[in-house]
């Protein structure tokens, strides 16, 4: 349920919506100067600078078609970028994943203004999670309890899908991964988790929604290479998976950002159709209204971290409780 801001966002886009052409197709609406204001987006370079920038360049090109006036840059970040460009200010707005957004909201009053939706089949999907992976012939490796003794690679600290889901699947299985695992690596991208447990450089690994398909499409690993540890199945969630689902990440405006140019934002990215090349390039099914992410943040307090919990996720995960 949307309550109290969501509820006159939602009401205010609607009524902006009114006044786009009905097509809805960037390319038909007024093309922005080259020469306008710069406006630079921050996006969570997940699987390494240059993917980032194929993927979301064309999302980059699409709002500058969109909003007459404005130039809108892509800025990769990797996971230790974020804090500091958000706190120089260098970046307007950020695409992150939604445990790094609860963190950016509480500490420098970033808000969300649209959440992600990823392309699930006939329908789409607005929840993530992450992933826990063996090669398919280990048949020592069955279950969570088996990974003890094992080694281990996660994405990143700050990585809800590719660390911090799995980290409270492993907490509710009695499992200390800091301790029970032999070794606990962390390799800064997803593909490169999935290229280590491929190779035997680690035993298991994690990685997010929906990493391991995208990179079968993508002729990067072959089907039925790894066996799912503690599979999971939700309704209306296609995707394989290990742990509890969470909302997909949100498009945020910083603090300085004026409200005016974020409904503008707005209102292009609900607007953007999912065959559209832009939802295409990003490996999205388009934009919704911003979703709740109470879960989250119930994550964070499950695993004592995060802001609310007195400390930030990066630099207190060495902590069990």
């Amino acid at each position: 349920m949307i309550k109290g801001a969501g509820i006159l966002l939602f009401a205010s886009v609607m009524l902006l919506l009114l006044a786009i052409p009905s097509s809805g197709e960037a390319d038909q609406l007024v093309r922005s100067d080259s020469g306008g204001q710069l406006i630079r987006i921050g996006v969570l370079a997940r699987r390494g600078s240059e993917e980032c920038l194929h993927s979301w360049n064309p999302t980059a090109d699409y709002l500058g078609r969109y909003i007459e006036g404005f130039h809108f840059q892509i800025v990769p970040l990797t996971f230790e970028d974020v804090v500091p460009r958000v706190q120089a200010e260098d970046v307007d707005f950020v695409v992150v994943n939604s445990s790094i957004y609860v963190e950016l909201q509480a500490l420098y009053g970033t808000a969300r203004i649209a959440t992600m939706k990823d392309p699930a089949g006939d329908y789409d999907s607005t929840v993530f999670g992450g992933v826990i992976f063996a090669r398919a012939d280990r048949l020592d490796i069955e279950s969570i309890d088996d990974l003890k003794g094992k080694t281990f690679m996660g994405v990143d600290e700050t990585s809800l899908g590719g660390w911090i889901s799995a980290w409270r699947e492993f907490k509710a299985k009695g499992i200390d991964p800091y301790k029970d695992f032999s070794k606990l690596l962390f390799s800064g991208t997803h593909d490169t988790v999935v290229y280590a447990v491929r190779d035997g450089k680690v035993d298991a690994g994690t990685v997010a929604t929906p990493i391991l398909e995208q990179m079968t499409a993508e002729g990067k690993i072959g089907s039925g290479l790894f066996r799912v540890i503690n599979a999971q199945e939700h309704a209306d969630f296609p995707y394989v998976h290990s742990t509890r689902l969470y909302p997909n990440w949100p498009f945020a405006k910083l603090r300085h950002t004026p409200n005016a140019l974020a409904e503008k934002i707005v209102i292009a990215l609900l607007s953007m159709s999912h065959g559209s090349p832009a939802a295409v390039a990003s490996g999205v099914g388009g934009w919704t209204v911003p979703l709740d992410y109470g879960s989250v943040d119930e994550c964070l307090q499950a695993l004592h971290i995060g802001i609310t919990n007195g400390r930030s996720q990066a630099s207190c995960l060495r902590s069990w409780v």
